[in-house]
């Protein structure tokens, strides 16, 4: 099977490498933190932001602080680092627990 994508380019699809299971995995844990292994070894953690039928961004959170100067006791907003990732490049996806405040919001 032959699947031609956004850009025009023709690629073969087999059941081990179409992205379509990937793509519905990912929007079932839009907004959950998770982690992301894929094909070439990398771990990646962090929430995932938006997925599209070729690419999962995950926002991953960094230690350096925004305006924690500013606030009181300390506390300022927390840092994100976008990453896009081809959704063929995904090796495994695990939902992890997570212990901080504010992102996700759980209602």
């Amino acid at each position: 099977m032959y699947h031609t994508d956004m850009y025009g380019s023709l690629t073969y699809m087999n059941e081990y490498t179409h992205p379509i299971p990937w793509y519905t995995s990912c929007r079932q844990y839009l907004h959950r933190y998770v982690r992301i292994t894929t094909k070439d070894g990398n771990v990646y953690d962090g929430f995932i932001a938006d997925v599209n039928p070729e690419n999962v961004t995950l926002a991953i959170p960094t230690c350096e602080a925004e305006g924690a100067d500013d606030r009181q006791f300390g506390f300022g907003r927390r840092r994100f680092r976008r990453l896009a990732l081809p959704l063929f490049l995904l090796s495994s996806l695990f939902l992890l627990p997570f212990f901080g405040g504010g992102f996700p919001y759980w209602y």
